[in-house]
């Protein structure tokens, strides 16, 4: 599901010429945060399923940007200084 989340909000970011771009970013960070626990580990991830966060995050910021919506990018910055908080104190983390 977090896939098909993030491939939604790549052809959104990059197609979409009229509306709210950063939609699917914000569905995906609130699945991941809902369902951390669920959601299945790869071989060559360390813990969880930072690297889909953070791919989440710049999308969010990218669309904030183009957007130019402030609302977003306030949101973008509070779960990237959660995410560093959190991942301070384990290097694989970050």
């Amino acid at each position: 599901m977090l896939d098909v989340i993030m491939i939604a909000s790549n052809v959104d970011v990059i197609f979409n010429k009229s509306g709210d771009r950063a939609t699917y970013p914000l569905k995906g960070i609130k699945y991941i945060n809902e369902n951390e626990s669920r959601i299945k580990k790869n071989k060559f991830q360390s813990e969880r399923y930072d690297y889909a966060k953070t791919l989440l995050f710049n999308q969010l910021l990218q669309a904030s940007f183009i957007d130019d919506n402030l609302e977003n990018f306030q949101i973008a910055m509070k779960e990237i200084k959660n995410f560093i908080s959190e991942s301070s104190s384990d290097v694989n983390k970050l």
